[in-house]
Order: structure tokens, then C-alpha cells, then sequence
């Protein structure tokens, strides 16, 4: 509804994308199709790059988006996201430190091929 009355609404989009992340396979959820949510919102939330500085919402954003990649194994599109949120904030120490390595771990192999 949020985003049929304004189509700009990034946390209206956001909101449907969690809505098909979370939501069980068997009931219709989709992590596809909240990527796409995801993405609109960030493209949306980037047309304001003053907006966007220490903005936790949009790093949250950014690391949903790559978790997501994960979980759909494309792992060359995960790994560009967890170079973006470095390049965003490099002190991201959760991303930094345990996430992005933890990832790198797990997924080298796939990211290389």
C-alpha cells in the first residue's frame, strides 16, 4: 500500500522485500523477488548520496542485499556487495571482521570460477 500512494517510498520497498524474505518458501516467499525490492530501494535511497552518508538504514540495506545473494548462491554478486559496504564504511567492523571474512571462507572458490 505504501508504495502504490508513493512509489519513492524506500522503506515501503524495503518492507516488501523483507515481506518475501522472510516469508517460507511454501507460502510464497521469494528471496529473487525481495532482491528486487531490495535493489529498488537502494537505487532510490542513492539518488540522495548527501542522505545516504551515516545512514545506518542504507548499510543495513546493503548487507540484507548480500546476505540475500548468498542465500540464492550468487556469490560473485554477494562479494561485490561486501566490497561496497567496505568502500561505504570501511570501519564496519561487523561487516570487516566477521561477516565479509566468514564469506570469503565459506565462498572463494565459488567467487573465482
Amino acid at each position: 500500500m505504501a508504495v502504490q500512494q508513493d512509489n519513492k517510498n524506500v522503506y515501503g520497498y524495503i518492507q516488501y522485500g523483507n515481506a518475501e524474505y522472510y516469508r517460507p518458501v511454501i507460502f510464497g516467499g521469494s528471496k529473487t523477488k525481495a532482491l528486487q525490492y531490495y535493489i529498488k530501494a537502494e537505487t532510490l535511497m542513492e539518488q540522495n548520496i548527501d542522505g545516504i552518508k551515516n545512514d545506518w538504514n542504507y548499510l543495513n540495506l546493503l548487507v540484507t542485499i548480500a546476505k540475500a545473494y548468498v542465500e540464492i548462491k550468487d556469490y560473485k554478486s554477494a562479494f561485490k556487495y561486501f566490497e561496497k559496504i567496505l568502500e561505504v564504511e570501511p570501519r564496519f567492523l561487523w561487516i570487516k571482521n566477521e561477516l565479509y571474512p566468514e564469506f570469503l571462507k565459506n565462498y572463494n572458490k565459488e567467487i573465482v570460477n
